[in-house]
Order: structure tokens, then sequence, then C-alpha cells
């Protein structure tokens, strides 16, 4: 598996957790399966960030992770670069169990069925913002290499 994927694949289901709401537990926008599946990714990237800490030459301190993907869920756009860099940092693009988990979650969230997210593929999102109900696209590609 090409890593650049598994970190596209975990900034795209965290970008749709947020549009659909399971970042805040707001259960009428999220089913049980969608909650337990944001769950299981949030606590798989809590282990990534905490094995990465305890090592001497690490600076990833997990609160501050956690900050980041909070900043990233509200606002994707402007987030998305430095919590790529935050995941690779971290070893997220050789983390199977990580991409399986985040594969989950945008399985639980599409199986859902809401009319509020529409995935295009793996690498991307489009949803309606669920305060101004507007269209709004979310695209996380890996960054080029030279």
């Amino acid at each position: 598996m090409d890593p650049d994927s598994i970190t596209a694949t975990v900034l795209t289901a965290l970008a749709a957790a947020g549009a659909a709401g399971a970042a805040n537990g707001v259960q009428e926008a999220t089913s049980d399966a969608v909650q337990r599946a944001y769950d299981r990714l949030r606590d798989s990237l809590r282990a990534l960030w905490g094995r990465r800490s305890a090592t001497k030459d690490s600076n990833i301190c997990v609160a501050d992770a956690e900050k980041l993907v909070e900043k990233f869920q509200e606002e994707p756009d402007i987030w998305a670069d430095d919590l790529r860099q935050l995941l690779i940092a971290a070893g997220a693009d050789n983390d199977i169990e990580l991409n399986r988990r985040s594969l989950g979650l945008l399985n639980a969230l599409e199986s859902q069925n809401r009319r509020h997210v529409f995935f295009i593929n793996s690498q991307g999102l489009q949803y309606n913002e669920q305060k101004t109900k507007k269209p709004r696209q979310v695209n996380v590609f890996p960054p080029r290499y030279s």
C-alpha cells in the first residue's frame, strides 16, 4: 500500500467525521456505529502519538496533536498540511491498523446514508455545512515529491 494514501485516508476520515458531527459526539447527526468507529480511530491516533512521544528524538505532544485534529476538523482547508506533517512525523504512513480504522470510519459514515456527506473517493469529500447548509468540498492529496 502506498504510504501517502494511508495519511490521505486518515485526513479524509477525520474531515468527514468533523462534517458529520462525530468528532463532537453529536448523537442526532451520527449513528452509534459512526461514533464507535470515530472513537476507535481517535484511540489509534492517541496510541500512535503516544508511542512516538515516548522516543527520545520525538517532539510530538499527544495533547497538542489532539488539538490540531480538532482544529483540522473545524477548518480542514487551513490545517490539512500541518496535520499531514504531524501524521508523517509520527509514522502514520506505515500504520496499517490506522488505515484500517480510517476506512472503517469512512464505511460507517457512508452506510449511515446521511444527505450531508457524499464521498467522492478516499482522498476527498464533499458535504453541506451543518450551520449554513452550503456545499463545501475538501480535497486531501498526498504531497508531491520532486
